[in-house]
């Protein structure tokens, strides 16, 4: 129980800087801004139909290739200053150890990427309160944007896809986007965290610019070049659910292994690296 509370202490440690982080002000503020982009032109079609809109198109909000690089470069920013540590850092190592001092920031990691996710809703939530309804199914609005096809009444650029509707319930797509979502900031987050403590500097920030950058390549120049296999190796680009269709794409199941398996085994390493290496400590916040 002891090893248990040190963990969690550790990990709280973290949200409790948040309040004097200006990064954590800059990616919810670039977060709301995306946020209203994507969602005020739904509610003003909704509204100008007449008919609530349901929350259920959260899943299809990364679909603009522009959206789903911003996601990406804010995970990277929210996670860039990995392995979280200031001054105070090395008596909390010495009182806790090493080991549940690194789960600690792994704890962190996923609790972060959730709350992350949850903003996200929560803003959605906000934005498309004067026109939302809540239901079952899809909502004439979601199934409307998605068969119809061009209508020029609505500017917006969330295109819910009707593979999807005819496949899913508007609840289960959206809990398994968050959980992709979820998955994928985690990702980011390990990944910024095994390699900047492998390298003692910031090559796991590097490695994490890469897989932003892929997040947009393959929505263009990638696709035309090697078509879906591109996305294989690009798993932030994930968040988008409707791209893991099979065949030569990732299918969903394969997504959520894929992204589990990868974050145990980036998990795993930091905890070798933390117990095994020479620890570099940052000397304030990011």
């Amino acid at each position: 129980m002891r090893k248990i509370a040190a963990v969690f202490s550790c990990a709280g440690l973290n949200f409790r800087k948040w309040r004097v982080t200006p990064r954590l002000y800059v990616v919810a503020a670039v977060t709301l801004v995306q946020m209203l982009w994507c969602w005020i032109p739904l509610m003003q079609y909704s509204l100008s139909l007449g008919v609530p809109v349901t929350p259920w198109g959260f899943g299809f909000m990364y679909g603009h290739p522009t959206m789903l690089m911003t996601n990406s470069c804010l995970l990277l920013l929210l996670f860039c200053n990995a392995p979280f540590s200031d001054t105070h850092t090395p008596f909390v190592v010495i009182r806790t150890g090493r080991r549940n001092w690194m789960v600690g920031q792994l704890v962190y990691i996923a609790a972060a990427s959730l709350l992350y996710v949850l903003y996200q809703f929560g803003l959605m939530l906000l934005i498309l309160s004067p026109s939302l309804g809540f239901s079952w199914s899809w909502g004439s609005v979601l199934w409307q944007i998605a068969f119809s096809g061009y209508d020029p009444a609505y500017t917006g650029s969330l295109g819910p896809v009707k593979e999807v509707i005819t496949q899913y319930s508007g609840l289960a797509y959206t809990l398994l986007s968050m959980l992709i979502m979820w998955l994928a900031g985690m990702l980011m987050g390990c990944l910024v965290l095994c390699f900047n403590l492998l390298s003692g500097r910031s090559l796991g920030v590097a490695i994490g610019g890469v897989f932003c950058f892929l997040s947009y390549f393959c929505q263009y120049v990638g696709i035309l070049l090697f078509g879906g296999r591109i996305f294989w190796l690009t798993p932030m680009a994930w968040v988008y659910p409707p791209i893991l269709q099979g065949g030569r794409y990732p299918t969903v199941q394969q997504a959520i292994l894929v992204l589990t398996v990868l974050i145990v085994g980036l998990a795993g390493l930091s905890v070798w690296a933390c117990c095994r290496k020479d620890l570099v400590l940052q000397k304030g916040e990011v």
